[in-house]
């Protein structure tokens, strides 16, 4: 039987935290390249989500008797209001302005995409947290709302980002980026 040395025994401590060093290091590379992938995958997911609500603005408009899109109100006493789509009425979404949702625009809405979706991914800008996406009749004719514009905020800035078609955008700094969308 041959005997074993202390030298042939196995790794050392040293050997053994070295590898756990690299290891360590490795995974907080991983990690640090993850997080733009969230931002890329949430980015994406709200622009989806925007386009989808585009439709069936669309197809609201081409179902309603007056080729008209819908008219909320104007609870505010502005000349139109804003709310968020998919938010439930005093519900609060968009960090500044603290807009809210509206039960019936939903429900409006409902008939043609399911939900309607409610995006909740926080854009952080300075001290305010940039949720959802809200819609707002800009035109109304006595009570038909003849177009509308939708706007939400994407995470990085206008050159890192894409807004869905036929919008604009705005950046925010260097850290976000308002897409705007309006009907024509």
């Amino acid at each position: 039987m041959k005997r074993l040395n202390k030298k042939e025994s196995g790794f050392t401590l040293i050997e053994l935290l070295v590898v756990v060093a690299i290891i360590g290091l490795l995974a907080s590379i991983v990690l640090v390249s993850l997080e733009g992938a969230r931002e890329k995958a949430a980015n994406s997911a709200k622009n989806s989500e925007a386009s989808q609500i585009v439709n069936a603005l669309e197809l609201y408009r081409e179902n309603s008797t007056n080729d008209s899109y819908p008219n909320r109100g104007n609870r505010s006493g502005s000349n139109y209001d804003m709310f968020c789509v998919g938010y439930e009425e005093g519900e609060p979404c968009l960090g500044y302005w603290a807009f809210d949702g509206d039960d019936t625009l939903n429900g409006n809405l409902r008939d043609f995409i399911p939900g309607p979706p409610k995006n909740d991914s926080p854009v952080i800008a300075g001290p305010y947290n940039y949720s959802g996406i809200v819609y707002a009749c800009n035109e109304i004719d006595g009570t038909i709302c003849k177009n509308y514009t939708m706007w939400w905020y994407l995470n990085g800035d206008d050159n890192e980002v894409s807004c869905i078609k036929d919008s604009e955008k705005v950046a925010i700094g260097t850290i976000a980026t308002q897409c705007t969308y309006s009907s024509r």
